[in-house]
């Protein structure tokens, strides 16, 4: 197993963990529709090339991408509906912290590290 694969393992066993509720919708390598790609490229992660994309959860209503948090093979690419874009490397991940939402569970993010 390479070092993409081992990331898209771990990635689809603790991603779960991040999600507060069933209205956002976790898609994973090979899964992620085109749609939601470009728009979470036009909103917040930036430049990202679309094969490091690991995962993408989606909190849009119209699953059109422009709100999440996107997974890449060097870290994590997050927005809500009232924040600026956040961007974490996974090696920072205990540093970093999302706004209080309803979507996400913070706490989910240290399984990563």
């Amino acid at each position: 197993m390479n070092k993409i694969e081992r990331q898209i393992a771990i990635i689809r066993e603790k991603i779960p963990y991040c999600v507060k509720t069933t209205s956002a919708e976790v898609f994973c390598y090979g899964e992620i529709p085109l749609k939601c790609i470009q728009g979470a490229k036009a909103s917040y992660a930036y430049g990202i090339n679309n094969d490091d994309i690991l995962a993408l959860i989606d909190t849009t209503v119209f699953r059109g991408g422009q709100r999440g948090m996107v997974f890449t093979t060097d870290g994590v690419y997050f927005k809500d509906m009232l924040s600026s874009p956040i961007y974490c490397t996974y090696t920072d991940l205990t540093e970093f912290s999302i706004p209080d939402d309803n979507y996400f569970n913070s706490k989910g993010l240290t399984r990563f590290v």
